[in-house]
């Protein structure tokens, strides 16, 4: 087992706010931004983002501003800005060849990746408290047979998947291997894994 951990380097000023403006109603509209291919429109994926901006007027008053803007991530396609990471998580194992995608959670990153696994045709495999509410249990399991539950607390849950992934032991690939799967984990770190 391997692991690797995948770091994003940005240069904000080689991107116009007339390019982000005139790109898709997606998360896509921010890919020279992002680690994603140019042509990530062009893969299976659930677009993300673009999602709304709320006036908090009440909240404003509450703590002294003059506006407050809240954004409201439950129109993102599994109702969670963990929508966002995912996709660009999926973009790096396709990336990587990655047959699995997979991630331990309590559930909107289990959901999040379930959804985005199956729009892509990609297998899934999510990790999850034994424990977990069955509305949790059934909005991943709508998108993937791989649930796998562990008893125990999501402390137990992300040891395990890290076990599995080979976190734990701390080896990493060479440069050029390929990996098998690929997961990422509810702080949103990337990790690809070979079994």
């Amino acid at each position: 087992m391997c692991v690797v951990r995948l770091v994003g380097e940005y240069d904000f000023r080689a991107v116009a706010r007339e390019q982000i403006e005139a790109g898709p109603a997606n998360i896509w509209r921010y890919k020279a931004l992002l680690p994603v291919p140019d042509d990530i429109e062009l893969s299976p994926n659930l677009e993300p983002g673009y999602t709304r901006l709320l006036k908090a007027n009440n909240l404003a008053a509450e703590l002294g501003l003059k506006n407050l803007w809240v954004k409201d991530d439950s129109t993102n396609p599994t109702n969670s800005f963990k929508d966002r990471v995912v996709a660009c998580a999926l973009s790096a194992a396709r990336a990587f060849h990655s047959k699995v995608f997979a991630c331990p959670s309590a559930g909107n990153l289990a959901n999040a990746v379930a959804a985005a696994g199956a729009r892509a045709g990609i297998k899934t495999v999510v990790f999850i408290p034994s424990n977990l509410e069955t509305p949790k249990v059934v909005n991943s399991a709508v998108y993937t047979e791989n649930l796998v539950a562990v008893d125990g607390n999501y402390d137990d849950v992300n040891k395990l998947a890290s076990e599995i992934a080979g976190e734990e032991d701390g080896r990493t690939p060479d440069d050029d291997a390929v990996a098998d799967a690929f997961a990422v984990t509810e702080s949103c770190d990337l990790h690809r894994f070979s079994l």
